[in-house]
């Protein structure tokens, strides 16, 4: 019984690094880094995400939801280069999984604080912040 149960979980791992790599492998190919992850919340629960970004050209948000579903999103931004500073705000909506580009308020900034909340009412809801490459 023991080596039977090594190898389920020895499998599960092996998928769920296939998976993650897969994941890591798709965003690399759209030319996306990941800046900062925030934690996975429940349904109807509000998720988080937010980080200061220097000298960034295109920013985006991923939404990962655990099942399809209207997945909605507020994102804040306040980008500063030097005295001149412009605040934006967007709402943006998908279904499931998805990556969406944000609109920088002030090109060329030296640097953007943003933040963004997200829900779902029928999934658990991650977000990431990514910056093009």
């Amino acid at each position: 019984m023991g080596r039977m149960r090594s190898r389920v979980l020895c499998s599960a791992a092996v998928v769920s690094f296939t998976l993650v790599s897969s994941m890591s492998a798709l965003a690399a190919a759209e030319g996306w880094r990941v800046v900062k992850r925030g934690p996975t919340v429940g349904p109807g629960e509000i998720a988080y995400v937010g980080a200061i970004v220097r000298r960034p050209t295109t920013i985006a948000l991923r939404a990962v939801a655990s099942k399809p579903g209207l997945v909605t999103l507020t994102v804040t931004m306040s980008c500063r280069s030097g005295l001149k500073t412009r605040i934006g705000r967007q709402q943006l909506a998908g279904n499931a999984t998805y990556v969406k580009a944000v609109k920088l308020p002030l090109a060329g900034a030296d640097n953007c604080a943003v933040s963004a909340t997200g829900s779902s009412a029928a999934a658990s809801l991650r977000l990431e912040l990514l910056r093009g490459g």
